[in-house]
């Protein structure tokens, strides 16, 4: 018998998923290297505050890049950017390998609050415990009685 195909519905989502490689997405161009590392650092910025990695800042980089990001806040509040996932991943794995994640978790610490940036640096610092999950609290099913 034979294994299901790759676009097979009958995969699972998670199983899909990692058969799917990461898109090298660094390698479009390297002139925004030091915006998307810092993108990838944080959870959400506004473009103003964001910090490259490891190069002057650019007005025309920095608005190149959010051609890769999708805007997350919404109302009177500055507009916030995310970087894709995609670019995200990639960048990610790319400092993880050449060594300098950590570095380039400082450049930008602090220009972002929110739970998610909290949760994020906890799961990368590895000398604390990783940061609780609570599940939401199922009702007890009712005996009939």
């Amino acid at each position: 018998m034979s294994s299901p195909a790759p676009g097979s519905s009958e995969l699972s989502l998670r199983e899909r998923m990692a058969r799917k490689p990461l898109r090298n997405v660094s390698g479009r161009s390297e002139d925004l290297w030091g915006y998307r590392v810092a993108a990838a650092t944080v959870a959400s910025f506004i473009p103003e505050e964001l910090q490259p990695f490891e190069e002057e800042k650019s007005q025309e980089r920095c608005k190149q890049l959010l051609t890769e990001c999708y805007v997350v806040s919404f109302g009177n509040d500055p507009t916030r950017w995310s970087l894709r996932l995609p670019v995200r991943q990639s960048m990610l794995a790319r400092l993880f390998e050449q060594s300098l994640l950590m570095e380039a978790l400082q450049v930008n610490r602090g220009i972002d609050n929110s739970t998610t940036q909290q949760i994020f640096d906890q799961s990368l610092d590895l000398t604390q415990p990783p940061p609780l999950f609570q599940p939401p609290s199922t009702p007890q099913p009712r005996c009939c009685r």
